[in-house]
């Protein structure tokens, strides 16, 4: 199992259009995905577990990854969402080292 940290740079926060390419790229991969965010977490492939997190704009998740695929989806998912983050006039959301 592994995780990471990364905020969420988009002005509107981890709304509709980022939690469904979210959900997508995690559902292409074989691993269990948890998304977490202040106590609560969601499965990673279910659009409205992540969207009931309600993650604010400069907030910070963590992705946890456990499987068969774990590396790559977590890399995946760390892309896509700093890729929505500049795309949205926001930073580099990657929080870890």
């Amino acid at each position: 199992m592994i995780s990471r940290d990364v905020r969420i740079a988009c002005k509107s926060g981890f709304h509709a259009r980022p939690a469904k390419q979210f959900a997508m790229e995690a559902q292409k991969y074989d691993a269990e995905i948890n998304v977490s965010y202040k106590n609560r977490t969601a499965n990673g492939k279910s659009i409205i577990g992540l969207l009931q997190l309600g993650v604010s704009p400069g907030e910070t998740i963590s992705i946890t990854a456990h499987g068969v695929e774990e590396r790559q989806v977590l890399l995946a998912l760390t892309k896509l969402l700093n890729d929505l983050n500049n795309m949205d006039g926001g930073t580099d959301g990657d929080d870890s080292e």
